[in-house]
């Protein structure tokens, strides 16, 4: 693109930037050519994190700061200083039950880092890393489209039940957190609570693709080795989740770049989502990439009648990558690949 939002070379705060996700993004940022401060919660993180990024691109691109509470009031005031752009891509991922310890310090984390970044004449874009989650959760055999003005208030709702806060709400709780601290952004966009930045917030469903260095955070990425290694927590994960979308990790990482930077594409929901599985696509997948043999010890699902009739609309998403080059969403065996190649390298 011929213009950016901010200067090639300015420093763009990352959240999370040990997470799968998160690290990624901030590959990304520095691939195109800008500096990363990125954001963990302990030092040993900080540590190769640091070494990570200091042999990838060389030192002085990539600096490291501990913010122990993404919620705590003021956390973000200095380390954001100097900065020309925010990417939000930390969240709460413990799936704990109780809404009050994970809806409200994620909201009110959301609205500090905000005013944080308003209270900095530099700051110019502002990316949230939101989710699939925020839209709805798998609805099955139901017809429905998810598309940008979709927004998770059943989720919200169970969420915010009376007590008591059992685990089977946990699936609600983080859906309610990701739909309540997007909604939050917006509201005080909207109401002009915060300004001098464009905002944008990315919707991802389930993140596969490559791995980037065996000590980050794999997530949803580390299932499939899990698998492959007859790991009881990855296949009791696999099987319990139920049909999803699969979205490529690089793909969404880019997204991100591409909100960031590109003047054209300001308040906008992006959402990703490339290809439907379910537990059975999966291992079909994943035998067709390392054999039958590998894969024979793991059990087949018995049919169910459930369904994922969802459509999604991501033509814009797909624009965009388009735009930059790339084919636009990867799906399901092109990740997989990835996330197999990358594990390999790495060993």
């Amino acid at each position: 693109m011929s213009s950016t939002t901010i200067p090639k070379g300015s420093i763009v705060l990352v959240t999370g930037v040990n997470g799968y996700l998160g690290m990624h993004v901030a590959n990304q940022v520095l691939l195109d050519g800008y500096k990363v401060r990125g954001t963990v919660r302990d030092s040993e993180k900080a540590r190769w994190t640091q070494e990570h990024f200091d042999k990838t691109y060389g030192k002085g691109n990539f600096e490291v700061s501990i913010v122990k509470d993404l919620a705590a009031e003021g956390a973000f005031d200095e380390i954001i200083k100097g900065c020309s752009g925010v990417i939000h891509v930390a969240s709460d991922v413990t799936f704990g039950p109780d809404p009050n310890k994970v809806i409200t310090p994620i909201v009110n984390g959301m609205e500090f880092l905000l005013h944080a970044a308003s209270n900095q004449s530099s700051i110019k874009s502002f990316v949230y890393t939101s989710s699939s989650s925020a839209l709805s959760l798998t609805r099955l055999n139901e017809r429905y489209t998810l598309n940008k003005d979709l927004w998770n208030e059943t989720s919200v709702k169970a969420a915010w039940a009376p007590p008591p806060y059992s685990a089977d709400r946990a699936a609600d709780v983080y859906a309610a957190s990701k739909t309540q601290a997007e909604q939050k952004a917006w509201e005080l966009l909207k109401n002009h609570e915060i300004t001098g930045f464009k905002f944008n917030s990315i919707n991802p469903n389930f993140l596969l693709g490559s791995i980037l260095h065996q000590k980050q955070n794999k997530s949803t990425g580390g299932m499939p080795l899990g698998m492959l290694h007859n790991s009881p927590q990855a296949i009791e994960f696999l099987s319990a989740i139920g049909p999803q979308w699969v979205v490529n990790v690089e793909d969404v990482a880019k997204l991100h770049v591409i909100a960031l930077i590109d003047p054209a594409v300001s308040g906008e929901r992006l959402l990703a989502y490339a290809e439907k599985f379910d537990y059975n696509k999966l291992i079909e997948t994943m035998s067709k990439l390392v054999g039958d043999d590998a894969m024979k010890n793991i059990e087949r699902e018995e049919e169910s009648g459930g369904k994922d009739l969802s459509e999604v609309d991501v033509a814009r998403s797909e624009e965009l990558l388009r735009g930059v080059g790339l084919q636009g969403l990867k799906g399901l065996e092109q990740s997989l690949k990835e996330c197999l190649d990358s594990a390999a390298a790495l060993q």
